[in-house]
């Protein structure tokens, strides 16, 4: 009789083979992200973008988030799946705002929870996971001895929502120690692996519009923002 190891290691096996055929583009500024294509990366900051999104959402004083320091990127890719390009502003503190050709609100998100004088958004991505667009922040919260650098992941949803998929930590720096993850991306789930940690299969669930664990309860509160609480641990 097959034993639950066994069970798990022939699906994993079995999901890579089918995710086999989707050769992600290299990304350089998210080594830990596999499986997109048509990809579009941004690490450029820019002063403007935050300023741009004062608009939306409010400035946040530095004293209470350090975040807020850093300046905002910005970048034009298809991120709602039409034929048209958007623009994606995003900042640590004041949030991500995804606007149209005619600067009108397409969806957005409120900002993170302040962590520490490393507090920053370091990329924005969207690209392709088995042909759903999706948007990519690669952030870092902490401090410079202690923080986590992870990945948020979202997609367009309704009434101007732009849905948290997916949270993961895929670095973790105590003082000089690193510790690496991954997420592969595979049809309908993706692969998580925590740093130091074992891998765990996750499932696209089309009511929570999220990537679940199995057996997780579905949950549409839709907590923004990379929380302690919410990292997904093994």
């Amino acid at each position: 009789m097959a034993t639950m190891a066994g069970i798990r290691s022939a699906l994993f096996a079995a999901l890579l083979g089918a995710g086999a055929c989707q050769v992600g583009t290299e990304v350089p500024a998210v080594p830990w992200l596999h499986g997109m294509t048509d990809v579009a990366v941004s690490e450029q900051a820019n002063d403007s973008v935050t300023r741009r999104l004062d608009e939306w959402s409010p400035a946040v004083d530095v004293d209470e988030c350090a975040g807020a320091a850093y300046p905002g990127i910005e970048l034009t890719a298809d991120v709602a799946g039409s034929t048209r390009k958007e623009t994606v502003l995003a900042s640590y503190a004041q949030g991500i705002v995804v606007l149209d050709g005619e600067r009108r609100l397409v969806a957005s998100t409120p900002g993170y929870r302040c962590g520490g004088t490393a507090d920053e958004i370091q990329a924005v991505v969207v690209g392709s996971a088995f042909g759903d667009r999706t948007l990519v922040i690669v952030g870092t919260t902490g401090g410079h001895r202690e923080a986590d650098t992870w990945l948020g992941m979202f997609r367009v949803g309704f009434d101007k929502r732009l849905d948290p998929v997916f949270t993961g930590v895929v670095e973790e720096r105590r003082g000089d120690r690193v510790e690496q993850g991954a997420v592969h991306m595979l049809p309908g789930a993706l692969i998580y692996t925590p740093p130091g940690r074992t891998p765990t299969l996750w499932f696209w669930n089309p009511v929570a519009r999220a990537y679940l664990l199995p057996g997780h309860p579905v949950d549409d509160s839709h907590d923004d923002g990379p929380r302690d609480e919410t990292f997904p641990q093994t």
